[in-house]
């Protein structure tokens, strides 16, 4: 089982399916996850669309709501508050692309040394693959 069918099967298996979409397709592009972190370290919205991505600050406004809708965010007046839930996200999301970097570098070393991997483990991987591929 691979990418959107993997990633259907895992919503489905969540406890509020419906609010882990909301939050996914708030955060569906890497522009929109860009602009969700400028946000959360205080850029404003005019400053993130015109000094980080050029668009105007019209042309990020379907993601700010889209944050606001997900209640990832607060509007107060002209400023952006992140809520509970937002902040969690913020850090979940903030692990996940360290462990992406963990797992790039790691793959690298593995790449670069292969006499660090005992066969065994390799043998182990091979059988998982072809498992899988089998399935």
């Amino acid at each position: 089982m691979r990418g959107r069918e993997y990633l259907c099967q895992l919503v489905m298996s969540i406890e509020h399916p419906d609010e882990v979409a909301k939050i996914m397709s708030a955060l569906d592009s890497e522009t929109r996850v860009r602009t969700f972190h400028l946000l959360h370290q205080g850029m404003s919205p005019k400053d993130i669309a015109e000094q980080e991505l050029d668009y105007t600050r019209s042309g990020i406004q379907p993601y700010l709501n889209s944050f606001k809708e997900a209640g990832l965010v607060e509007v107060e007046g002209k400023k952006y508050r992140f809520t509970e839930k937002g902040e969690k996200v913020h850090e979940l999301l903030t692990e996940f692309d360290k462990l992406h970097k963990d797992l790039n570098e790691l793959q690298e070393f593995l790449v670069e040394n292969p006499d660090v991997v005992p066969d065994e483990v390799l043998e182990e991987i091979e059988r998982r693959r072809r498992e899988q591929e089998s399935e």
